[in-house]
This record gives structure tokens, C-alpha cells and sequence, in this order.
């Protein structure tokens, strides 16, 4: 209980402060001084290491992987250090594995890449470019701060190889004989803790642009992690996979055009199946003031569904679901997502409405004040293939779909001609049986329709109040929203 009330109260602070620099127009960094400014770093000029004087080029053509890994090992992992990209192209070997059948098969790598000590903080330039050399390896990263704490990356640029992937064997996983593989990341963290990310755009990543991972041998959770005023885009898998957290901030942050290997969602909040149970959640997160847009899933998936995670069972044989609870999506704009991916790739979706936010199998999740516009029901990619699509079969009015939670709470969205899709209980013959959706309630939304689906004992429990096309939202002041983001974060 203590723990969430830190938790809640740091996630706080740091809301109302970010809320504030929003507001303030961005400094067009140019030098080490305007940086040192833009970021509030203290450290003198002299005791900040930048990289070009420790035999880094920068020059676009030179493998800088080992001679800025030095750089990075100088670091006293228990004493605060600033580290200096200026304006340059730094080409990193992002898998140092050897270029094997068996090495580049394996399908998740976390110890590959630049590893970044505790208590670091990358200062870059905004003309900084960390840049992914091509490889065929299915997992790489170009930042990896596994196990590290207090640890702040600001400004510049991450940029992966998608264009120029080598997939000589990585046609070999998931017993699909042309899945390309999918584990590319910008920026890795696994058991991170007090990590901020600021002002960072991460493009062209052959898998997610920010990964909150873990593994087996885990013993902690990712937590305490905030991004902010960043840009993803054009990445294959997720802008953003949140995987494992306890305490995550996403603000102020464009997620756009992902594409290319399933889900392609803007942010995905997907609690991954690790052999530490209590790591299989994801839970107090707050996304808010952010912009989805054109990503080919939704702009938000939440799915704690796996059947292989949802009734696993624990080392005593009790039954162990995933869990994504305490989510706020607060103040966002849904615009142009793919409304039509998953219930084509997923037999259990077949004619389900979907939308550009859907909550599956979460618990207390408030949806408010966020803006829903140009859904498009594409249909699904052929796993990045080809240019195929198959047919979309939902429908262009598909919104928020919400299916198999508890205590949702979806009010005061302007989601004009788009409908919120409640599914009930469902269970395909010879399989596990999905929980209802119950504790759902939907007030004062300006939307098209809201249509609950199933019959008798297995129709949703909903409370519905003031929805329709008529339903006007207020446009709140600088100072009403703070105070209102403070009151959602504290429900």
C-alpha cells in the first residue's frame, strides 16, 4: 500500500511539472550550454565527457560501438555522471553475437547492445544521431539499460535498420516460414528503475521503439519509468511494449506509423509470460497528453488474454493470470488508427468491432477526456510480407472496444460518430472461458453508440449515463486540467 502511494505521488509531480513545461515552447538546442539549460543539468563543462574528445567520430561511416561502450564504462556507477553527444552520425553494432544460424535464431536477446550504467544520464544534441548498422540478427539494441537506476536520456535521435534488415535467417521463428522476426529495440529496459526519457525520437526499429521487457531470470520489476516530449515513429512491432512495469508516465509523445509486424500498436500493454509470476503485470500507468496516430493497430492495446499467461499456473499449482491494472488515459488524441488488425489475426476477434483503444482483460482503467477521431478499419497486414491486406470486417464507426475487465470507467471522450464495443463472455469450444466484462461504466461521451454484446447471464454489466452525438465536452483551462489530473491520478 505504501509502495502505490509513492508510487501515485511521484507520478503525480511529475505530471503537474510536465503539464507545466508543455505549455512553454522547447528550446532549439544548438549547443552544450542551451542543452545544459533545456534539461536543467548542473554539471560543469568540465566534468561532463563528451564523447568526441575519447576517440568517438560521429562520422557516419566509422563502427563506433566499442570506443563509445568505453566511454560508457568510465562511468562510477554509484556517482552521477553526464555524457555528451554533440552533432554526429554514430554507427552502432547493435548484436555483437557471432553471425550464426544459431545466434541470430534466437528470438530475444537483453544482452546486446550499448549497456548503460546506473546513475548516467546521455545529454544529446538534437542533430545526434545513434544509428543501428544493418544486421540480420532477429534481436538487437541499440540502448540497454538492463539492471541500471536513475538513469536519463535527453534529446537526439535513435535510428534502426528496418529499411536495410539483413534477413538472411530470420525467416525461422514463430513456425512461419516468412515471419521476419520482431525484436529490434531503440531502448531496452529489464529490472530498469528511475529511468526518464526526454525529448528522444526513435525511428525505423526493426521491432519497438521502447521496450519494457524482462526474463526469466528476473527478480524485479521495471518501475518508476517516465517518457516524455518524444517521437516514435515508422517502427515495425510498438512504438512503445510495456511488457512488465509498477509506475510508468507516458506524456506529451507522438507514436505514429507503426507497421509491419504484429500488433503494430502505438503503445501496447501486454504482460509477457515470465517464469517469475509476479513480473507478469503491468500496472499504475498514466498515458496522457499524447498523440496516436496512423499506427496500423490500435493507438492503445491493452491484452492480458494470452491463453498461455491468463491460466498458467504458479510452482504451487494455483492458477496465475497476467495482470494490467490502474491504467489512466487521460487527455489523448486517437487519430486514424488501424481500428480492424487483431480480429484478423486472431480467430477470437472474427467480426468483434475493435477501435483505436482497446482494453482487454484489465482492471481499473479510467478513460477520460481524450479525443477520438478518422477511425480507419484496414484490415491486417500479411505479417509484413507482403502489401496484402486482408479484408477488414469490423466496422469504420469501431471507437473503444472493451472486453473480459473490471471497473472500466470511460466518460467524457469526444469520440463523435464512433461506438463503444463491450464484449461479454466468450469461450471457443474445447478451450479456457473468458471472464465477463463487469464494473464498466460509460457517462457522458459525445459518440455515435454504445453496444454491449452477449444475452441473458452473460450480457456485460454496464451503467450508462448522458451519451450521444449531442453531448457537449468542455475545454478546460491549463489550471483546471492540472487540477483534474490531479484528482484522476488519486481515484
Amino acid at each position: 500500500m505504501e509502495l502505490n502511494k509513492y508510487i501515485k505521488l511521484s507520478m503525480l509531480i511529475i505530471s503537474v511539472v510536465t503539464a507545466m513545461l508543455i505549455t512553454t515552447t522547447r528550446v532549439g538546442a544548438s549547443d552544450l550550454s542551451d542543452l545544459k539549460k533545456q534539461y536543467s543539468i548542473e554539471t560543469s563543462d568540465e566534468k561532463i565527457i563528451n564523447v568526441k574528445d575519447e576517440g568517438v567520430t560521429g562520422d557516419g561511416k566509422t563502427d563506433d560501438t566499442k570506443a563509445l561502450q568505453a566511454v560508457l564504462d568510465q562511468i562510477d556507477g554509484d556517482k552521477k555522471s553526464v555524457i555528451y553527444l554533440p552533432e554526429g552520425e554514430y554507427m552502432i553494432k547493435t548484436n555483437d553475437s557471432p553471425s550464426s544460424k544459431e545466434m541470430v535464431q534466437r528470438f530475444v536477446n537483453t544482452d546486446v547492445g550499448l549497456h548503460v550504467k546506473s546513475n548516467t544520464t546521455i545529454l544529446m544534441d538534437e542533430k545526434a544521431y545513434l544509428k543501428a548498422i544493418p544486421n540480420e540478427f532477429y534481436s538487437y539494441t541499440v540502448l540497454n539499460l538492463k539492471d541500471a537506476s536513475h538513469v536519463n536520456i535527453y534529446g537526439g535521435n535513435i535510428v534502426g535498420d528496418r529499411d536495410e534488415h539483413i534477413d538472411k535467417y530470420s525467416k525461422l521463428r514463430r513456425g512461419d516460414p516468412e515471419y521476419n522476426g520482431e525484436t529490434g529495440w531503440g531502448i531496452l529496459m529489464v529490472s530498469s528503475q528511475n529511468i526518464v526519457i526526454d525529448s528522444i525520437r526513435i525511428s525505423n526499429m526493426w521491432g519497438d521503439g521502447i521496450d519494457l521487457f524482462s526474463t526469466k531470470e528476473a527478480t524485479q520489476p521495471n518501475q518508476q519509468i517516465v517518457i516524455k516530449n518524444s517521437t516514435l515513429s515508422n517502427n515495425r512491432r510498438q512504438g512503445i511494449s510495456v511488457e512488465n512495469v509498477n509506475g510508468l508516465i507516458v506524456t506529451n509523445t507522438l507514436i505514429e506509423n507503426t507497421k509491419g509486424t504484429d500488433p503494430s500498436a502505438g503503445i501496447n500493454i501486454e504482460p509477457a509470460d515470465f517464469k517469475n509470476h509476479s513480473l507478469r503485470s503491468a500496472k499504475n500507468i498514466t498515458l496522457t497528453q499524447n498523440h496516436f496516430l496512423n499506427n496500423d493497430d490500435a493507438g492503445v492495446l491493452m491484452y492480458g488474454m494470452g491463453e498461455k499467461i491468463f491460466y498458467d499456473k504458479d510452482e504451487s499449482g494455483h492458477q496465475q493470470r497476467a495482470i494490467i491494472d490502474n491504467v489512466k488515459v487521460l487527455d489523448n488524441i486517437f487519430e486514424g488508427n488501424n481500428t480492424n488488425h487483431q480480429n484478423v489475426q486472431d480467430g477470437a476477434w472474427f467480426g468483434a468491432f475493435n477501435g483505436q483503444l482497446m482494453i482487454v482483460g484489465a482492471t481499473n482503467v479510467l478513460v477520460k477526456d481524450n479525443k477520438l477521431i478518422n477511425p480507419r478499419p484496414l484490415g491486417s497486414m500479411d505479417n509484413g510480407n507482403t502489401k496484402a491486406r486482408f479484408e477488414a470486417n469490423s466496422y469504420p464507426e469501431a471507437g473503444i472496444l472493451i472486453g473480459y475487465s473490471e471497473n472500466i470507467t470511460i466518460e467524457h471522450n469526444n469520440m463523435p460518430k464512433q461506438n463503444i464495443s463491450i464484449l461479454n463472455q466468450w469461450s471457443q469450444p474445447g478451450t479456457f472461458a473468458y471472464p465477463n466484462s463487469v464494473g464498466i461504466v460509460v457517462e457522458n461521451n459525445t459518440l455515435n453508440d454504445v453496444i454491449k454484446a452477449g444475452e441473458g447471464k452473460n450480457m456485460p454489466e454496464v451503467k450508462e449515463e448522458n451519451n450521444g452525438a449531442n453531448v457537449t465536452q468542455k475545454t478546460l483551462t491549463f489550471w483546471e486540467r492540472i487540477k483534474e489530473t490531479m484528482s484522476d491520478l488519486f481515484r
